[in-house]
């Protein structure tokens, strides 16, 4: 194999990535789980470089630094619920949404991961606490049947508090 088409041919792998479905474009709009969605998590093109991926995950810590990055924006659940936001976590790979709920089933009125089920869950501690979920769910918001990131949520809460 020659240089020169191993060079043409990661060119053409840039592009594809460049192209992929992005995840910070969703941040900004609410958007509802669709039936078609993009290929996420493919790690073939770093397996040909020899590279490892590292898989993140949600966890305590994860939902701990949002909270301190929205402060006061209108992203966080102690802020935005009188808007009618109530927290959830939307699962990419799934397109499911699922509700923050306790370890008992009650709806949560913030985030927190024992409630989740075990689709999601990636570990739990031998009392049943769950340490992390898997990386494709990130924390948000439903409203009206709509998921809304903590951007996007932070932004309708300012939009909609200029308009009353």
């Amino acid at each position: 194999m020659d240089s020169g088409n191993a060079l043409h041919r990661s060119k053409a792998t840039a592009y594809r990535r460049k192209r992929r479905f992005s995840s910070s474009a969703l941040r900004h709009f609410p958007y509802r789980a669709a039936g078609d969605r993009p290929k996420l998590g493919s790690s073939r093109n770093n397996e040909t470089r020899g590279e490892s991926q590292v898989k993140r995950v949600l966890n305590e810590k994860v939902l701990q630094r949002e909270n301190v990055v929205h402060e006061g924006t209108g992203g966080r659940s102690q802020e935005n619920t009188s808007l009618g936001f109530r927290p959830a976590f939307y699962d990419f790979a799934t397109q499911k949404i699922y509700p923050s709920r306790f370890a008992d089933g009650r709806l949560a009125p913030f985030h927190i991961l024992d409630g989740l089920p075990d689709e999601v869950v990636v570990d739990r501690t031998p009392n049943g606490r769950v340490v992390s979920a898997k990386a494709t769910l990130i924390s948000g918001f439903v409203r009206d049947g709509f998921f809304y990131t903590r951007t996007a949520a932070a932004r309708a809460a300012r939009e909609w508090a200029v308009s009353e």
